[in-house]
């Protein structure tokens, strides 16, 4: 597992490589679009959304959603 930093240098960076990866295993055009464009959107949710002890951008906090 790799962690990247949730900025735009390293977002781009990995869209690369989500892009290699996947052309590497015969995806192509439309294909390795939408499967880029999924794995893009899975991270850009989770930067957004995945840590339960912070804000979300809505204001919401863990406690909003019953974490403990």
């Amino acid at each position: 597992m790799r962690t990247l930093l949730a900025d735009r240098p390293a977002g781009s960076a990995a869209r690369r490589q989500v892009r290699t990866v996947g052309a590497g295993h015969g995806l192509q055009g439309d294909s390795l679009y939408r499967f880029e464009l999924a794995v893009h959107e899975a991270m850009i949710n989770a930067v957004n959304h995945g840590a339960v002890t912070d804000s979300c951008c809505c204001g919401a906090t863990a406690s909003t959603y019953g974490a403990r």
